[in-house]
């Protein structure tokens, strides 16, 4: 599992917060229940919603897009016109691919081997897959999740461009068969040992991924979760409903906080977080003066992120349901430095906690 270093408050806050935490002999957030939550369609544990049900905050300076239709926008590359190769195994199986007399494809050729009835996966989204890898024409896998003990999470714009070519269009349920050429993949083979010059795998690559989920842009907290009233005790205005965007503003004549906290002001139905789970989260944050915003609801969708595993941004989401709407409080990481500066304030957050990565 990964955490995109994509925001600096996200990292700043969670360093000073460790020190805060380790001069603190009972700042540490009480351990959860043991869950035991079903998993739904988007392959994301129970208390995932959608962005569109909750309607959208929009900054005075921003623009709303204009919605799209995904089923229009975004189809997988046409299948085979001719004999495909056959591939061993079901869903959720370890496949194996069989190449008999199927030609080698010269672009990028989708195939949906099973079909699935559950969201869409988008461009940009992060997807919840397992996948197995063979170079065209080879017995030998280079490549597959199914011999690990979870599935693979990723985000499609760090992956080859097949994949991120391929990916979109497809539903959770799927089990896919991609062929990338090498142009899309890791490049023409450079030797005997058929690797590239880098020493990847070359060539045209055959992929069996079966899509457990996705979430991105389009995944959002619980929109029927329950407030808890706890808002209005709090120095920050939130701006957009449950179930959707969110936009931050801090009251900065408050006292900052010189302790993490963490308030849930709306409690979502799912499953208490347990130390050892990867939840997804969107979220809106800004320093105490507002000088500063930075917000996964920007298109580039959900983060991933451990709980329990010592940071202390998510280890204060211990014992929240899945679901929630929380508000989290951390200190400045340099109280000390110079007025105005991002490291000398503390930093709110509004986080919505979309749900759980599904573990075999």
């Amino acid at each position: 599992m990964r955490t995109r270093p994509r925001f600096a408050l996200m990292t700043a806050v969670a360093a000073a917060a460790a020190l805060t935490l380790a001069a603190c002999e009972d700042a540490g957030p009480s351990e959860a229940e043991d869950p035991a939550a079903g998993e739904d369609s988007t392959g994301v544990e129970s208390g995932a919603g959608d962005a569109g049900a909750g309607g959208e905050c929009v900054r005075a300076d921003q623009e709303a897009e204009e919605p799209v239709d995904p089923e229009e926008a975004y189809a997988p590359p046409a299948s085979w016109d001719d004999a495909a190769p056959e591939v061993a195994a079901g869903y959720g199986d370890d496949p194996r691919v069989e190449f008999g007399d199927a030609d080698e494809p010269e672009g990028l050729v989708v195939t949906v081997l099973e079909e699935g009835d559950g969201p869409l996966v988008y461009p940009g989204d992060e997807v919840v897959i397992d996948y197995h890898g063979q170079q065209w024409g080879s017995d030998e896998v280079f490549d597959s999740s199914f011999e690990r003990p979870d599935p693979a999470v990723f985000p499609l714009a760090n992956l080859i461009a097949g994949w991120q070519e391929g990916l979109p269009g497809t539903h959770a349920g799927d089990r896919v068969l991609l062929s990338v050429p090498a142009d899309l993949a890791y490049g023409e083979i450079a030797g005997d040992d058929g690797m590239t010059e880098d020493g990847r795998p070359g060539g045209t690559l055959a992929f069996v991924i079966d899509v457990h989920g996705s979430f991105g842009a389009a995944s959002a907290g619980q929109a029927d979760a329950t407030e808890t009233g706890e808002a209005e005790a709090l120095p920050v205005e939130i701006e957009g409903a449950l179930g959707g965007p969110t936009c931050l503003t801090v009251d900065s004549a408050a006292d900052q906080p010189e302790e993490p906290t963490a308030t849930v002001i709306a409690e979502g139905s799912g499953e208490p977080l347990e130390e050892g789970d990867n939840v997804v989260l969107h979220f809106t944050a800004s320093t105490w003066d507002n000088s500063i915003e930075e917000s996964t609801w920007d298109g580039m969708g959900a983060e991933t992120a451990p709980v329990g595993a010592g940071d202390p941004f998510t280890d204060l989401l211990l014992g929240v349901p899945s679901g929630s709407r929380v508000v989290l409080l951390m200190p400045a990481r340099e109280p000390g430095a110079e007025a105005g500066s991002p490291s000398a304030q503390a930093t709110a957050f509004v986080v919505d906690v979309v749900g759980e990565v599904p573990q075999r």
